[in-house]
């Protein structure tokens, strides 16, 4: 991809909260073997975890925090996710729809203005030349922090009693809520299915309500552990 005056393209990847969909787009670019600016992307406190409606706007962003959107804007701009993809398609439209954008996941509106959806297998999309299809998320594993992290987990959890059961506790997901109650409802089944000798682990995750969290915490039973979800600073 080249520009009329023969330059490489402006590339930007427009980055949010999420370590894992940032993965997927970094290796997409470093793949191109084209330079690529990035832009990471600082979302208000309300929009942290909440989802705010879907339209080519900045409203839902801090501004203070985010890195800068301005001219001259990009050739390309590739992204992932409903929040950095309403900036995407703000950039696009400010460059007088100039700006291609590629977006990895599933579009929520605006289908057409999507120049490419690169979309894993779990979501249902249309047959369309702009959609291309992928048979797993597009993951890239750091085998060394891997390898730290299992060492340092080793030591956490080696005195904990075996079998042990791992419970992995996320957020609500329409059509599906995820509050006290189906916490409560969570951890009794849990307790009920695993082996009466072994030991219990329960970790949240960024989409967990603190309800749940407080609920989880007050009846874990002795000898469980509890791991709460903590974003990097």
């Amino acid at each position: 991809m080249t520009v009329p005056d023969g330059k490489p393209p402006r590339i930007w990847l427009l980055l949010g909260d999420k370590v894992g969909d940032n993965r997927q787009v970094e290796r997409i670019a470093e793949a191109l073997g084209e330079p690529f600016e990035t832009r990471r992307l600082v979302f208000e406190p309300r929009w942290r975890q909440g989802k705010p409606p879907f339209i080519p706007a900045l409203y839902h962003l801090d501004r203070g925090a985010s890195d800068t959107l301005e001219a001259p804007w990009p050739e390309l701009v590739l992204t992932i996710g409903r929040r950095p993809a309403m900036a995407a398609l703000w950039i696009r439209r400010r460059s007088g729809n100039r700006t291609r954008v590629v977006l990895f996941g599933r579009p929520k509106r605006y289908f057409s203005d999507f120049d490419l959806i690169v979309t894993p297998a779990q979501y249902r999309m249309p047959e369309h030349g702009r959609v291309l299809r992928l048979g797993l998320p597009l993951i890239r594993l750091d085998e060394a922090r891997i390898a730290a992290e299992a060492d340092a987990w080793r030591e956490r959890l080696a005195a904990m009693p075996r079998p042990l059961t791992v419970l992995l506790v996320g957020g609500k997901t329409k059509p599906f809520d995820m509050d006290a109650s189906v916490a409560r409802d969570l951890l009794a089944r849990t307790l009920e299915s695993m082996p009466a000798s072994g030991g219990l682990f329960v970790s949240t995750s960024r989409r967990t309500p603190s309800a749940v969290v407080d609920t989880l915490r007050d009846r874990l039973p002795e000898g469980a552990k509890l791991h709460t979800f903590e974003p990097d600073v």
